[in-house]
């Protein structure tokens, strides 16, 4: 009788609080989709990830190329991105480094014209207590239709606004918000 040897095509990976296909993709230098295809081709297909719904809570091991090997020189449980996504898809947040600005856009129409207002606004990390983070919301400059605003209600609207920002408010480690700090 012979028998044949069918050589490993793929390692598995039990999955550690934390994980996210991110934080794979870094640790084994591979992308996320490239995690992603392999694995849903090992797996059945009720144990499917993907790059929009992220690694669903059922999933406890990730099927990986037997090729894929734990980067050495990369850091592995520190990806320099603001907010990810954790195992089970919930928002982990790093806000030393949360540091980004917005543009925002408005369409407020009337039955005579539509106007379009537009500003920067900024969201910054301001400082680390025991548990929690002090992040600062600002808004910048206000244009309406790509100019500085020169009509009497333009102006009155925009003055008004002034005195809520900046914002500082008071973050959990989860994320979540406490309060707001300057305001009363």
């Amino acid at each position: 009788m012979n028998t044949v040897k069918t050589k490993k095509t793929y390692n598995t990976y039990t999955l550690q609080a934390n994980d996210s296909l991110e934080i794979l993709a870094h640790k084994f230098s591979l992308s996320v989709n490239e995690i992603c295809n392999f694995h849903n081709k090992q797996s059945g297909s009720k144990k499917n990830i993907s790059v929009a719904n992220g690694i669903p809570f059922h999933v406890s091991k990730i099927f990986l190329p037997v090729t894929a090997k734990i980067s050495k020189t990369k850091k592995n449980n520190i990806l320099n991105s603001p907010i990810s996504l954790s195992n089970q898809n919930s928002l982990r947040c790093n806000f030393n480094i949360l540091n980004h600005n917005y543009g925002i856009v408005l369409y407020i129409k009337t039955h005579k014209e539509t106007k379009r207002i537009h500003y920067t606004a900024a969201i910054n990390y301001d400082e680390e207590h025991d548990y929690t983070y002090d992040l600062v919301l600002k808004k910048n400059e206000v244009y309406v239709d790509c100019k500085i605003p020169n009509l009497l209600a333009e102006d009155f609207a925009i003055s008004l606004a002034k005195p809520l920002y900046p914002i500082n408010t008071k973050i959990n480690k989860k994320g979540k918000l406490i309060g707001v700090t300057n305001q009363k």
